[in-house]
């Protein structure tokens, strides 16, 4: 969702914390140990919220600023993303196809 959302200059928050103690496995801060997560963290592209208090401040400023981060989400969308064009779907289901038929 938080790669859909820099295609779309929409703000997003990557939430780093548990509520309650989970085990790694269900644990909402393994999600910042993702490659894509990690690169929009390195980007600055996305506000990382490490506590409640803050996941509550980030959101609000989202809300009064949609434009919060959005260069940043451009120069990530330009890296990571190769330039959507909005056939993404049609662009991987040829692809599988084409795989498919070279199987044949």
């Amino acid at each position: 969702m938080c790669v859909d959302a820099m295609c779309n200059d929409t703000p997003a928050v990557v939430i780093g914390f548990d509520v309650s103690e989970v085990s790694y496995q269900r644990s909402v801060t393994k999600y910042v140990t993702y490659a894509h997560i990690k690169d929009l963290l390195e980007f600055d592209a996305v506000l990382h919220a490490t506590s409640m208090e803050e996941l509550i401040e980030y959101l609000a400023a989202c809300l009064k600023d949609p434009n919060i981060k959005s260069a940043e989400r451009r120069k990530c969308v330009d890296v990571e993303a190769h330039h959507p064009d909005g056939n993404a779907a049609r662009n991987v289901s040829a692809f599988l196809v084409e795989r498919m038929k070279a199987k044949e």
